[in-house]
């Protein structure tokens, strides 16, 4: 796809007045629910998310250190750490891949769900959603896709498992929870980094 200069300046106008816009809008609906919450809106709207600790059983490779470390100090810098490697790998993603948008966010939302602190089954629907938007610029064929489901599926079943003897049948298997949570998440890490060497990109540019 070949772009001109003056096709270049357009694109820049249209991207700075997309984030003039979206940008006022989030800053006029936060001034109204200041005026009317004050400090609780943004403290429960966004603060929240940086001290936030789960102590109950999830996905999350960091809930077993957080479950041990519940109400303790330690246990709230673990869970702000914890955006740390987050930040550092949503950074790389979207300046990698920010040429092709869809395929950006399917990568960013499946790494968000992957290092998230807290991770439950219902955040898999907000990735799951985006992939029949980028199917046609990835080039796995269909015997690597079914592995690589297999693998995804398997490895919640070995969770689930675990969590279901510890929650229904009052077992103490924190330790193979927390065990199957890292052997989830590096699968999780192996489909992000086969779908990132099978994307087709699906522009790009030339400057003229």
């Amino acid at each position: 796809l070949y772009i001109s200069k003056y096709d270049l300046r357009s694109s820049v106008f249209h991207l700075f007045r997309f984030g003039l816009v979206s940008g006022g809008i989030f800053l006029v609906l936060g001034s109204i629910f200041y005026s009317l919450y004050g400090f609780e809106f943004v403290y429960e709207t966004y603060l929240y998310h940086f001290v936030r600790r789960d102590n109950r059983h999830n996905f999350s490779v960091y809930f077993y250190d957080l479950y041990l470390k519940y109400g303790e100090e330690a246990g709230s810098l673990t869970g702000f750490l914890a955006f740390v490697p987050q930040l550092v790998v949503q950074l790389s993603i979207s300046y990698a891949l920010h040429r092709d948008l869809p395929f950006c966010i399917l990568i960013q939302t499946l790494a968000l769900v992957a290092f998230n602190k807290v991770c439950t089954s219902q955040y898999f629907l907000w990735y799951v959603s985006l992939f029949p938007i980028v199917l046609p610029t990835i080039s796995l064929t269909l015997k690597r896709g079914i592995v690589l489901l297999l693998l995804w599926i398997i490895g919640q079943a070995n969770w689930l498992f675990w969590a279901y003897k510890l929650e229904f049948l009052g077992e103490n298997t924190f330790f193979n929870v927390w065990a199957s949570s890292i052997v989830f998440f590096v699968i999780n890490v192996f489909i992000i980094l086969q779908l990132v060497f099978s994307h087709q990109e699906k522009r790009n540019f030339k400057f003229e």
